[in-house]
């Protein structure tokens, strides 16, 4: 039970790093402001939801659903024929 409960910190801590490096997101806020809300501390598996949950807005967020590549991407297979 222990390395499940370590795979899942590390998936936590991972969620985290990606989140703040990639999308300038900062979970620990959302997570502290989700535990004032519940007015209880999350439990790992709601920690991982809750991540996954932010992430996957603010990616589609940023994506117009009309757009399958990028234009770069576009112009490289052109090219490529």
């Amino acid at each position: 039970m222990e390395q499940v409960s370590v795979v899942k910190e590390a998936k936590i801590e991972a969620l985290g790093s990606t989140a703040k490096s990639l999308l300038g997101i900062d979970l620990l806020g959302i997570k502290v402001a989700k535990e004032k809300e519940l007015k209880r501390e999350l439990t790992n598996d709601e920690e991982i939801a809750l991540f996954e949950s932010e992430i996957k807005k603010m990616r589609n967020e940023d994506r117009d659903p009309h757009i399958m590549v990028s234009e770069e991407e576009l112009e490289k297979h052109l090219t490529e024929g």
